[in-house]
């Protein structure tokens, strides 16, 4: 991992993949967004970016992207700290090119989130799992979380209201 121009930046060269992660800045606002509607299908793209735009203003050294090396958004981990609870982060969301799943691009988001929680101060990172992505939870696990958890989701995340989420935490 090193640091240039403010921005974090790590590189990973496997066999297949070479990829850069880096802060996203405007520009690449509407190709994450795109992306994220992987993890939030009920949700417009317009809606998405929104969100993400507002996060960037405030912790923007918490939305990481994936490129690949001509410069494709292969995948994006957004987050924010947590308002109520000093120390505890929040990983929003961490999705990936299905085209590039299984390559270490989630692995390599993940480290770089978690790398940029802990530079911040905190010490338990938390994460919520609707329904539909309980599948990632194995890789999750793998990586310290635990379920703590289950709440009733609140809407405003593009969740059902009714829906029920699953809340990991792992210390760093």
């Amino acid at each position: 991992m090193v640091t240039g121009g403010g921005c974090m930046v790590a590189v990973t060269r496997r066999p297949a993949l070479s990829v850069t992660l880096q802060q996203l800045c405007r520009a690449n606002v509407l190709a994450a967004a795109t992306l994220l509607t992987h993890t939030s299908p009920e949700r417009t793209r317009a809606d998405l970016a929104a969100d993400l735009s507002r996060n960037l203003d405030v912790w923007p050294m918490l939305q990481l992207g994936a490129f690949g090396v001509q410069g494709e958004l292969l995948g994006v981990a957004t987050g924010v700290m947590d308002t109520w609870e000093l120390r505890v982060g929040w990983l929003l969301d961490l999705v990936v090119a299905e085209r590039v799943r299984g390559l270490g691009v989630g692995s390599l988001l993940l480290d770089g989130q978690l790398g940029s929680l802990a530079a911040l101060g905190v010490e338990r990172v938390r994460g919520g799992l609707a329904p539909a992505l309980l599948s990632s939870l194995p890789f999750l696990e793998r990586r310290g979380f635990r379920a703590i958890q289950h709440l009733t989701a609140f809407s405003g995340r593009g969740l059902d209201a009714t829906e029920e989420v699953l809340i990991t935490e792992a210390t760093l």
